[in-house]
This record gives C-alpha cells, sequence and structure tokens, in this order.
C-alpha cells in the first residue's frame, strides 16, 4: 500500500524524488529479507551441526562401553563351552559367573552415561561416569578372562579434571579390548601416570595380532582420537617391535574444547 502511494504521489508530481524514495524502499526490504533468510540459515546450520556432533558422541560412548562388555562375554562365554566340552563343570562356572559380572558392569557404566544426560535442580550430573580410579577394575576385569595384565599408575591425578580422567580411562578401555578380540594371548602392560604436567595412558600388547590401524565410521582408534583431539592431546596407535601400543598424551589440566 505505502508503495502504491509513493507511485501515485510521483505520477501526479513528477519530479517530487518520490521514485527515488520507493527504490530505497525497496532495496531496504529486499536487504532485510536476505539477512533474515541467511541469519535462519546460519542458526538451523548451527543446530543441526550441534545435534550430529552429540549425537556421535554418544555413539562412541556406546561403542566404548558395549564393545568392551560384548568382547569380555564373549571370550568367557566361549570359555564356558570349552570347559563343558571337556567335563571341567566348575570352571564354566566360573566363566559364566565373569560374564554375568562383565554383562553387569557395561550395564552400569549405560546407566551412568544416561545419568549424565539427566542434570540435577543444580546443575550437576546424577551421577559420574568413570575415571582413573576405575581402570583398576576395569583390568582385573580383564584379567579375569584369562589376559595377562600388569597395571602400572604413577604420580597423583586427583586434581586431573574428570573429562581428562574419562578420555585416560577410555583409551585404556579400547585398549583392551582391540586385544582381547585381536591378539588374544597377548601379555599386557597399562600404564597411566603425570609426566611434566601432562596425563599419559598406554596400553601396549606382545602381539599386534591382525587388525587395522583405524577403524571406520568415526567409532574405535578413529573415535578415540577425536575424543583425545577434544581435549587437546594427542593419541598414537600403531605397532611395536612385536606388539601394538596405543597411547595418549593429554594436558592434565586441560578443559572440552
Amino acid at each position: 500500500m505505502t508503495c502504491f502511494i509513493i507511485l501515485a504521489a510521483e505520477l501526479a508530481h513528477p519530479g517530487s524524488g518520490a521514485s527515488v524514495l520507493l527504490l530505497m524502499m525497496t532495496v531496504l526490504v529486499v536487504t532485510a529479507t536476505w539477512t533474515v533468510r541467511a541469519d535462519r540459515a546460519r542458526v538451523t546450520a548451527v543446530r543441526d551441526k550441534g545435534a550430529a556432533d552429540e549425537r556421535l558422541r554418544l555413539a562412541r560412548g556406546l561403542h566404548d562401553v558395549v564393545g568392551h562388555g560384548l568382547a569380555v562375554v564373549a571370550i568367557q562365554t566361549s570359555n564356558a563351552r570349552l570347559a563343558l566340552q571337556r567335563g571341567d563343570t566348575g570352571k564354566a562356572s566360573t566363566a559364566i559367573s565373569l560374564a554375568e559380572a562383565s554383562s553387569r558392569t557395561a550395564m552400569r557404566e549405560m546407566r551412568q552415561m544416561l545419568g549424565v544426560l539427566t542434570e540435577a535442580p543444580d546443575g550437576q550430573p546424577v551421577v559420574s561416569l568413570p575415571g582413573i580410579a576405575d581402570i583398576g577394575e576395569l583390568v582385573q576385569g580383564v584379567r579375569d578372562t584369562g589376559t595377562p595384565v600388569d597395571w602400572v599408575s604413577t604420580g597423583s591425578w586427583e586434581h586431573v579434571p574428570a573429562a581428562v580422567q574419562l578420555c585416560a580411562f577410555r583409551v585404556v578401555q579400547e585398549g583392551l579390548t582391540n586385544v582381547m578380540k585381536h591378539a588374544p594371548g597377548s601379555q599386557v602392560v597399562v600404564e597411566v601416570g603425570i609426566r611434566s604436567g601432562q596425563l599419559v595412558a598406554t596400553v601396549t600388547s606382545s602381539r599386534s595380532g591382525n587388525r587395522a590401524v583405524e577403524s571406520t565410521g568415526g567409532l574405535g582408534l578413529a573415535g578415540l582420537r577425536a575424543r583425545v583431539d577434544g581435549l587437546g592431546g594427542q593419541l598414537t596407535a600403531g605397532p611395536k617391535g612385536t606388539g601394538w601400543t596405543v597411547e595418549a598424551v593429554l594436558p592434565s589440566s586441560a578443559a572440552p574444547r
């Protein structure tokens, strides 16, 4: 309606400048429309990327928990089957009990993950995720499968942020899972300690087995690398002598990026 009035005024009084005003208003309206659309597209892109990143983070967490738990259960059920074939019901019963314990641990970790997604009224997570103090239990669970593991820890990590401790735990978990899946029977050494202000987590096996350096789909070692990079750390994984080493070097005071 405004444009129609301006156009009528210009026709009635040529040279009054109404056409210039009409042109300016048209440019302003078009520019404003383009700006609004661009802003909406930018907001949508940011929202979609955030949702995709969150889905990937959850997928990595589920891979860590489920992958390790299923690896232990598979080994123990295999041990139980072989024991039953030999008629050794005692060892079969022990293997089944260990498989049950591993499945319960995996379920507990999944509940912890869900608990972190549900915040209390004060904004704090309902439960905490595992850290360096839980690596001993993780190592013992692998030892129970028949895999010999030496566990060495040095330094004090009480001041290390929970996110960094969780990352170190996942590094050890992934390393042990890979040994059980790809190099069964290996002698394994797990080391976690503070070196020059950095937290170093290392898993070394005496045999490399038959495995790929990187997994696909953003999980496995590739997902672990993304987790470590997100804390400003560095992950290396590859052959070492006749074995295989996974090592993460993390800033002991890092905050998630």
